[in-house]
């Protein structure tokens, strides 16, 4: 299997991903969160209040670790750009699908009904600028292989 295939495939399973924004101080801000992968690019609906979104605001860049923590161990790594998109209100368009692909039905109802879905938010559309790629499943050798997959 290609690597693009292994990404597009390995995205598309039910998996949260971690993303890192860099702090004013060069610190790293690490969020674990949902997305759904959509069209080659990772669209994520977070708080317009959050301190992550006034990082993004000052510097969209971002980078996003998608794993698989059993054997046989594999993660996708990108480093890309935010578009961040505002207006969204509370994005119940993304947030529901969201919680449709993470919880049971029943859950992802009360999700949707609950406080956390009744706060303004953005989106983010994460646009992949390169990738590593590492897959123990794979034929040998295991070693990550890292690049730019359009």
């Amino acid at each position: 299997m290609s690597d693009k295939a292994f990404i597009d495939k390995f995205l598309s399973e039910v998996r949260v991903c971690r993303f890192s924004v860099t702090r004013k101080d060069g610190g790293q801000l690490i969020r674990p969160i949902w997305y759904i992968w959509e069209d080659g690019k990772f669209l994520i609906s977070t708080k317009v209040s959050g301190v992550h979104t006034r990082i993004v605001r000052r510097n969209p860049n971002i980078s996003v670790c998608v794993d698989k923590d059993t054997r046989p161990y594999a993660a996708v790594v990108c480093e890309g750009v935010v578009e961040l998109v505002e207006g969204v209100g509370k994005d119940h368009d993304l947030i529901g699908r969201c919680a449709r692909r993470y919880l049971p039905p029943e859950m992802a109802e009360k999700f949707m009904a609950g406080p956390v879905a009744q706060v303004e938010r953005v989106r983010f559309v994460v646009h992949p600028k390169r990738w590593t790629v590492w897959d123990q499943g794979a034929a040998p050798p295991f070693a990550a292989r890292a690049g730019v997959y359009a």
